[in-house]
């Protein structure tokens, strides 16, 4: 896996919380932005992954989001919706997208996110060593503190993977 950066669009706290508690554990870097920014951040760069908290109303989102990609922006889009908005839900064909449901379980935000970000690629979450502010990925040798990659020589990294991933020793 690759640190990616996902975008968190939404005004419920807990809405968040409960992406939050779905990637986590993953190798990405996450921000926020309320509702109301979402265009402005989507003329941007808003990153790998946006998730949108979309309610019952997705398709706003889905034309900001079919926009940005008309314009170049090679970015995934994860809808979280409310069961009700399913009747009539219309996906964006110029994007990779997806979506959940609010009350479907992190678990199967984890695996929707995993999907979009790294398709085709079969990694754990486990792969992924946090500690304070030092993020370890056994997977591809990459070590970060903060959202600083740390360089190291082979040997240098196998001693601090072991070191992380033993804390007692």
């Amino acid at each position: 896996m690759h640190v990616k950066r996902v975008l968190i669009a939404s005004d419920d706290v807990h809405a968040r919380a409960w992406v939050e508690t779905g990637i986590g554990a993953l190798d990405v870097a996450i921000l926020y932005c309320p509702v109301s920014e979402l265009e402005l951040r989507m003329s941007g760069d808003p990153g790998d992954l946006v998730v949108a908290d979309a309610g019952r109303a997705p398709d706003a989102t889905i034309t900001l989001a079919e926009a940005a990609a008309s314009r170049g922006s090679d970015l995934r889009l994860l809808l979280v919706l409310e069961p009700e908005a399913l009747g009539n839900l219309r996906m964006p064909v110029r994007l990779s997208a997806d979506f959940v449901t609010r009350g479907s379980s992190p678990r199967e935000v984890t695996a929707r996110v995993r999907a979009l970000l790294w398709p085709g690629e079969d990694a754990a979450a486990q792969d992924v060593v946090r500690v304070e502010g030092l993020t370890l990925n056994l997977a591809t040798y990459q070590a970060y503190a903060g959202e600083t990659p740390i360089e190291f020589t082979y040997l240098e990294y196998a001693l601090f993977a072991f070191l992380l991933t033993h804390p007692n020793r």
